[in-house]
């Protein structure tokens, strides 16, 4: 039995069906829509994507050989911030939609085949479920294409994050600057209030002594009589 199929457990009052599907909808709302959007999965997967019409355009090409030019079958694994950032661009340069969240073992099937007339098209299957059949390759291909990050994108999108980096460090400059004058200010008055504890205190220490030596505090009184002073 898989957490999938659990429906109506609870432990300690914990329904883990609902927990599921909570951390599912969490987690892939949080990685797949705030790190890997429309726009970022193209940073991340053209690369990948070129490699990948370069196999198919080379099978296309020799299509009966099979070497390492031209191979039938390319296997590769990842992880699901691998795998979904693959989806997320099939999603976007496609018009297809994709899983936000991937299951364990999930995987990406993208298959080229070619028809009778002559012409090449691809099958995609996402998490074993066919997302579309029959494609054309030659359209398949331009939509991927027209998704990829070329060296102005990567320019743009590197000249806004080093600006924005200018930015929080002009700002973390600024604030050091203004602790940096607070720290400076409170020094100063914390030696101004030393200062003047150690002067005070001197002073008092001077006086308890003039007047423990005045003549008068040794002479005994009698009464209200007030010492002679001839």
């Amino acid at each position: 039995m898989t957490i999938k199929n659990l429906t109506n457990i609870t432990i300690h009052g914990l329904d883990l069906d609902k927990f599921y599907n909570f951390s599912k909808s969490f987690y892939g709302h949080f990685i797949f829509n705030y790190f890997i959007d429309e726009y970022t999965s193209g940073l991340e997967e053209t690369h990948l994507m070129q490699d990948l019409l370069g196999y198919m355009d080379r099978r296309i090409d020799h299509q009966d050989e099979l070497t390492y030019i031209a191979p039938k079958m390319v296997m590769d694994c990842g992880h699901d911030t691998t795998v979904g950032p693959i989806a997320r661009f099939l999603s976007s340069s496609l018009g297809v939609r994709y899983h936000e969240f991937c299951e364990f073992a999930c995987n990406i099937f993208i298959e080229l085949y070619k028809e009778d007339n002559g012409t090449y098209t691809v099958d995609y299957y996402l998490d074993d479920e066919l997302i579309f059949k029959e494609k054309n390759y030659k359209e398949f291909k331009a939509g991927i294409e027209s998704h990829y990050w070329n060296d102005s994108f990567v320019d743009e999108f590197c000249g806004r994050v080093e600006d924005s980096d200018i930015d929080n460090k002009s700002k973390l400059s600024q604030y050091a600057n203004f602790l940096l004058a607070l720290s400076i200010v409170s020094t100063i008055l914390f030696l101004i209030f030393i200062t003047s504890t150690i002067v005070i205190f001197r002073r008092l220490k001077k006086l308890q002594k003039k007047f423990q030596d005045n003549p008068l505090m040794d002479m005994e009184t009698e009464g209200s009589e007030l010492p002679s002073l001839s």
